[in-house]
């Protein structure tokens, strides 16, 4: 229920608008009766008449104002892009996992999904073609053209509040052309897949050239020795 100080210090239109109204609107109806050839009992059903229509639109008019505003948020969106060329099976390094191994154990991890909770999350998968929905599958695409397909990924989401891209890839990269991340104007991470550093070298020598001796001089088509 508006308690009558709401509606009084909230109205439509203030009351000290009406309430001027209200009485010229009055004294002009009577005087317009006044002035006809009626009985005084009809002049005053008439006003009366007149008087309970303005006090209606009044009653109205004093109505609480009152505005609506409704605001609706969305989450960003994020793009997760995984590489599923053939050479994310391979392991340089001799670790444990492969890069194919590590990526979707990191898609799987309790924080990754704790935090995909943030935002909405859209997976793609990238090889010789772009594939979207691509949670897992197999690593056996030809090459991976990563440039070409983040450019499509990112005119995809043109128009859409799209704040980062998470590249799960081994950075083998066969685009014909080389394109400049910023031109994405997103923000590209690219978790670490594999260990850093050299990898193991062979222990076994097939040979190994110590020294050479061969003389200082040597004459044309004579014969020389170089041992």
């Amino acid at each position: 229920m508006i308690s009558v100080a709401t509606l009084i210090s909230h109205p439509v239109i203030p009351w000290w608008i009406v309430l001027p109204c209200g009485a010229a609107f009055a004294v002009m109806a009577w005087l317009t009766y006044d002035k006809c050839k009626l009985t005084a009992a009809e002049k005053a059903v008439l006003w009366t008449i007149r008087m309970l229509a303005f006090l209606l639109i009044a009653w109205m008019l004093l109505q609480q104002s009152s505005r609506t505003s409704t605001m609706t948020s969305e989450k960003p969106a994020v793009a997760i892009v995984t590489d599923f060329s053939a050479s994310m099976e391979d392991n340089p390094m001799g670790s444990d996992e492969t890069r194919a191994q590590r990526a979707l154990a990191l898609l799987k991890s309790r924080e990754f999904e704790s935090r995909s909770d943030k935002a909405r999350v859209f997976h793609f998968g990238i090889g010789d073609e772009l594939r979207e929905n691509a949670v897992d599958g197999e690593f056996n695409a030809p090459n991976s053209l990563i440039g070409q397909q983040l450019t499509r990924i990112a005119t995809r989401f043109r128009g859409d509040r799209l704040e980062a891209i998470i590249l799960l890839s081994d950075g083998l990269d066969k685009s014909p052309d080389t394109i400049d991340p910023s031109s994405l104007k997103v923000p590209v991470f690219v978790p670490e897949l594999e260990e850093t550093g050299t990898p193991p070298q062979s222990k076994e020598l097939d040979f190994a050239v110590g020294e050479i001796s061969y003389p200082k001089r040597m004459t044309a088509n004579w014969k020389s020795t170089v041992g």
